[in-house]
């Protein structure tokens, strides 16, 4: 992985690639982001065993965006 990340910040250089904002319903969160124009790259969610995880990545008005809603650490 190291590898890949090096390779990443060499191709483009150092930045904010992505904003992670921890929210209470990340599907929520996406609904009203798609109102201003998102497109989503990415989308997960798996729950059980009493925990969950919703992640959503994308950009709304060119700034990348992680939507994320979890009980886990």
């Amino acid at each position: 992985m190291a590898t890949s990340v090096s390779d990443f910040l060499a191709n483009h250089g150092d930045g904010v690639y992505t904003v992670v904002v921890q929210v209470p319903g990340a599907s929520a969160a996406a609904d009203i982001a798609d109102r201003y124009g998102s497109i989503v790259r990415f989308r997960q969610a798996f729950e059980g065993d009493g925990n969950y995880l919703e992640e959503i990545d994308l950009s709304v008005c060119g700034l990348p965006l992680t939507f994320l809603s979890t009980n886990l650490p």
